[in-house]
């Protein structure tokens, strides 16, 4: 889980202001400073009533985004609002008999101000992001005028995959130990620490988890700013945004959404559903560990949208192109019901030829590849989940 932890340039600015400056709480813990040391009514006053000691820390953790997020020009701005906004807010202090509401007006205004400057902020990064595939050396200079880690991320990125950004190898290794220093998360950064990449051989591939872990825990969970990568980089990029923790840590994996999913399609819906009935049987046995398949799953399906013709000539490990029919038929009737299998089985041959048509006429392949890549696109979806099932049946001792 997400720790929150209080940078030093924020502890010191909230010193500064005689506000308070570190993380805990005694009474409603929920005040981003430590009410033990509170010494002013107005300190006093939030760690006393939970609804403005959520506020302080929703304050805090909004007024720490915009600091992370502010370019160069941005920040001895950002730093002097803050200070006068305490200023503003100190002075309820002087309403005592309203000093309840007034803490809370001040504070709600000043988290709504933040929140529209950190909006904006994401607008602008966004669009520096988005400059990567279309001139990176552009968007390596914007984005160097980014502390962040998402910015130090992208910029690894760009020394990697990019040689036209002029990202230096000095840049570069500095912008590293950035992005390590900036994890939220102990766990998250030592994993990312041991990506292996020092080592030229293993450079790309832990760049790309590097920038999905920055991504997890840094990102507005809505933006698909990074969703360019994966037509660019093909399937090392698909593989770092996979399965990576094996636990429900990998449901924050950042997602593309489609506006013409394949897989949302009624046919293949129906196919889904057929699925998990037979999947919810055993669904009591399931551990945490299967977030990470099911990160797979879709990591899988996403790439299968953006780039079937991937799936034409196709050799990846958990991926086989068999065809899954006879595998369902010989399941036991007693696991498996048998009008449900032939339910399943009728599915798959509308599902494949929804596939066939979509590969030709929206995607433009010929009849020939059209009909290769619908049968090792069915056949992966199927053999993955029949082999998810099939192993869990085995621990559980069922028959098939």
């Amino acid at each position: 889980m997400r720790r929150f932890v209080t940078h030093p340039s924020f502890y010191l600015l909230w010193l500064l202001a005689t506000a308070g400056a570190c993380v805990g709480s005694t009474t409603a813990q929920a005040a981003s400073f430590d009410c033990e040391a509170a010494s002013t009514a107005i300190e006093h006053t939030i760690c006393q009533q939970d609804a403005l000691g959520a506020l302080d820390r929703q304050l805090a953790d909004r007024y720490e985004q915009a600091r992370d997020g502010a370019d160069s020009s941005q920040a001895g701005a950002l730093l002097a609002e803050q200070r006068q906004w305490l200023k503003q807010r100190n002075a309820c202090s002087k309403m005592t008999s309203q000093l309840p509401e007034c803490l809370r007006d001040s504070m709600a205004h000043r988290i709504k101000a933040l929140g529209e400057q950190v909006a904006q902020q994401d607008k602008a990064f966004t669009e520096a992001v988005q400059l990567i595939p279309v001139d990176p050396a552009t968007a390596a200079v914007k984005l160097n005028d980014y502390r962040s880690a998402e910015a130090s991320a992208w910029l690894l990125y760009l020394h990697q995959f990019e040689p036209a950004s002029g990202v230096s190898d000095k840049q570069a290794r500095a912008r590293y130990v950035q992005a390590l220093a900036r994890f939220n998360d102990e766990y998250t950064a030592s994993m990312a620490a041991d990506l292996g990449y020092e080592e030229p051989a293993t450079r790309a591939s832990a760049t790309l988890a590097l920038l999905r872990l920055v991504l997890e825990e840094r990102s507005n969970p809505e933006s698909q700013r990074h969703c360019f990568i994966f037509k660019r980089i093909g399937w090392p990029a698909y593989d770092a945004f996979g399965g990576f923790w094996g636990s429900s840590r990998d449901n924050m994996a950042p997602y593309c959404s489609l506006p013409d999913d394949l897989f949302l399609r009624p046919v293949w819906l129906h196919l889904r559903q057929l699925f998990n009935t037979q999947r919810d049987r055993i669904s009591s046995s399931f551990g945490t560990m299967v977030f990470g398949t099911f990160a797979d799953w879709r990591i899988d399906e996403l790439h299968i949208n953006l780039a079937p013709e991937d799936f034409i000539a196709i050799e990846k490990a958990g991926r086989s192109t068999a065809a899954a029919e006879s595998r369902i038929r010989n399941w036991d009737a007693k696991a498996w019901p048998v009008a449900e299998r032939e339910a399943m089985l009728k599915a798959i041959a509308k599902a494949r030829q929804i596939t066939l048509t979509l590969l030709q006429e929206e995607k433009g392949m010929s009849v020939q590849n059209a009909a290769i890549a619908a049968n090792n696109i069915v056949a992966i979806w199927l053999n993955q989940r029949l082999d998810f099932i099939e192993e869990w049946d085995l621990n559980e001792g069922m028959a098939h």
